[in-house]
């Protein structure tokens, strides 16, 4: 059961996640660390660079670490007999103090370091994989810590059994720059503009919505919907559904079908004025990362956010103060915030600094990192 692992849609939001802890810690806290992680979409050689890594190849070619230290974060595991003869290289080179597990099945991961190798495991659950199957619930027994992203999956992981002196709520680390405030606009115009970034399916983001907004777009002239979203079957077919719905308007919109990179990801974010987050009740049964990075990355742009009461947004955003909070099928609700911030031009600007605020505060490096540094010393204690 060691691995299914990071699959979509969990890829790239599980990687970031990784990637920025592991450098936050080597950089600020001086941890050392070892990166072992296998291959899989989005996820490419060179992405680690600058942490010491060894990848889980099926041809079984690995590139060996040019250093070894204290820690060890594991990515993805997917061979357990390959991850076995990893650990115990890495170990007979240089002690191992901690083994930090991301895995949605932590249960042969954590079996291997705990009990053949005798180290601490602290197994990192970045949100809900919409099961909790034997695995999760057997590696109870070698876990010493959880870290969660949130209180929502704090409160799903004490529910299924985990003792809640084992879970520690830990952030995702987002990083912010003055860079962020700047808009380039990805439209042909400087329209008000109204995004969305993410899959298009109607738990995420329902027809209903797109028809409320459609309604506004046809009074408002000055005002554009932009819509990113991954490059799949599905997505596109949605895509043309939604066509037809706006195309019954006088509105001005853009669906952008592709898998962006990070850059253009932070384009998307730059140009658009409020982004659109109306998740249905629906979505806690999927795998989903919770606190929703795109959420938080919209924040650090001092983006105005509106979005639906699920999961841990309303513990993040504060309504009124650094985003709107509206009820899950209340599409009304996410025309009228709209509609608010469209006419109280002081109060965006009010929210955008609340919002950006709110990332420094609460999700910045050096806050995450000694958080989790925290939880280290506490199981070396």
């Amino acid at each position: 059961m060691i691995g299914y692992g990071f699959h979509d849609p969990w890829t790239e939001g599980c990687a970031i996640i990784a990637r920025d802890l592991a450098l936050t810690l080597q950089d600020q806290a001086r941890v050392s660390i070892i990166s072992v992680i296998d291959h899989f979409r989005g996820f490419r050689r060179g992405k680690l660079d600058d942490i010491t890594t060894r990848f889980l190849d099926s041809n079984y070619i690995f590139r060996w670490p040019k250093k070894f230290g204290k820690y060890l974060m594991i990515d993805k595991m997917v061979d357990s007999v390959k991850l076995w003869r990893i650990l115990r290289s890495i170990n007979s080179q240089h002690e191992i103090d901690i083994v930090h597990v991301y895995n949605i099945s932590h249960f042969l991961t954590s079996a291997i370091a705990k009990k053949l190798l005798g180290k601490n495991v602290v197994a990192h659950v970045v949100g809900l994989s919409g099961a909790f199957d034997i695995g999760d619930m057997l590696s109870n027994r070698f876990v010493d810590a959880y870290i969660c992203t949130s209180e929502y999956t704090w409160a799903h992981l004490v529910k299924r059994g985990v003792p809640r002196k084992k879970v520690h709520i830990v952030p995702p680390i987002i990083h912010i720059t003055e860079r962020h405030y700047k808009k380039k606009s990805m439209t042909s115009n400087d329209s008000f503009i109204i995004g969305y970034m993410g899959h298009l399916y109607p738990k995420r983001l329902p027809l209903e919505v797109i028809v409320k907004i459609g309604e506004l777009l046809e009074k408002r002239n000055n005002v554009e919907l932009l819509i990113c979203c991954p490059d799949n079957p599905r997505n596109r077919e949605i895509s043309e559904n939604m066509k037809k719905v706006l195309s019954g308007f006088d509105a001005k919109y853009h669906i952008l079908i592709s898998n962006l990179s990070q850059y253009e990801k932070t384009k998307m974010y730059a140009s658009s004025d409020v982004l659109i987050f109306p998740f249905q009740e629906e979505i806690t049964g999927m795998m989903v990362i919770d606190p929703p990075l795109t959420i938080l990355e919209s924040m650090a742009y001092g983006r105005v956010i509106v979005a639906s009461k699920v999961l841990s947004i309303p513990n993040i955003i504060e309504h009124g103060k650094n985003g709107f909070l509206v009820n899950p099928r209340d599409f009304d609700g996410f025309k009228n915030a709209i509609e608010y911030i469209l006419d109280n031009s002081t109060t965006l600007e009010f929210m955008r600094e609340n919002a950006r605020n709110t990332i420094l505060e609460k999700f910045s490096p050096g806050t995450i990192s000694e958080k989790v540094m925290d939880v280290y010393e506490s199981m070396r204690s």
